[in-house]
Order: C-alpha cells, then sequence, then structure tokens
C-alpha cells in the first residue's frame, strides 16, 4: 500500500528543526522568493523534504558572504546557474580579497600600536602616518569625508 503525498511532507518546525533556521526565516525566505512555496494543508505550511537541502545551500552562500539578493539571483529552480554563478562568485572573489586586504593592513597596524607602547595614541607616530595614509587614499578615490558619512559608516561598522 503506498502512503499519501502529503505524508512525505514536513510540518514548518520539522524543516527548521532539521535546517537550522527558525520559522520566521522560512517565511521571509519563501516570500523574497529564496524558498519554493510551500503547500498548504489545513491552513499549515508543509513543505517538500528538498526544502531543508534548499536551506542548507542558502547557509553556504550565505557562510561565504553572499547577499540575499545574490543568492536568490543563484538558487537552481531559476534555471541553468553557471553564468550567473561566474559573475556573481567572481565578483564575490575580488570583494573577499579586498576586505582580506584591509583587514591584514589593520591587523598590522594593531599589533605595531602594541609594541610601539606609546601612552597616548592620538601623538603616536604610528597612528598619525596610518590616518594620513587613510585620508591620502580616499582623496585619491574622491572620497569626500563628511560628518554625515562618517556617522553612516560607523553605525554600518565600517
Amino acid at each position: 500500500m503506498t502512503q499519501p503525498p502529503n505524508q512525505d511532507l514536513l510540518t514548518i518546525g520539522a524543516v527548521a528543526e532539521r535546517s537550522g533556521h527558525r520559522p520566521s526565516a522560512l517565511r521571509y525566505y519563501e516570500d523574497i522568493g529564496l524558498l519554493q512555496p510551500a503547500n498548504r494543508l489545513s491552513r499549515q505550511r508543509r513543505y517538500d523534504p528538498e526544502a531543508i537541502h534548499q536551506l542548507g545551500l542558502i547557509a553556504l552562500y550565505q557562510d561565504v558572504g553572499f547577499t540575499l539578493e545574490e543568492i536568490r539571483f543563484l538558487l537552481p529552480h531559476r534555471g541553468s546557474v553557471r553564468q550567473r554563478w561566474e559573475l556573481v562568485a567572481g565578483a564575490k572573489a575580488k570583494q573577499l580579497g579586498e576586505t582580506i586586504r584591509k583587514a591584514q593592513a589593520a591587523r598590522r597596524l594593531l599589533n605595531e600600536t602594541i609594541r610601539c607602547r606609546c601612552t597616548r595614541l592620538d601623538g603616536c607616530e604610528l597612528v598619525i602616518a596610518a590616518g594620513e595614509r587613510r585620508r591620502a587614499h580616499r582623496s585619491s578615490q574622491g572620497v569626500r569625508l563628511t560628518k554625515r558619512s562618517v556617522n553612516r559608516g560607523l553605525r554600518s561598522g565600517r
């Protein structure tokens, strides 16, 4: 005797538990097109077990730094992904390279200031020189610091 097709469907709670996501994340991912819409059974969301794989793929993309919009662009249920992957992954690799370069420079500066032993950072030659290099770089990029841009950077963690 075969089981009815609905027997294989999972509740939102079961998918959330197995995937490590909150039910609210599943609803949100469904709303923005990251997750295939759930079937409804007695007005409750019921997901195909494949949703767990899909959520694992989304988590993997997030782990390497893709935004939700980039992930939506890359998902396999949108047809062939090869060209899109090369485009988006290439840009992400370049972005990560720049992030790594900046993090390494920050680590070098921190280590140098630790070894410096200055009693005040606002008078430390290393900090002053680093600030001058940053200003020169930003000026060459055409970036003008305003109170608003500094506050925006502080709020976003930059």
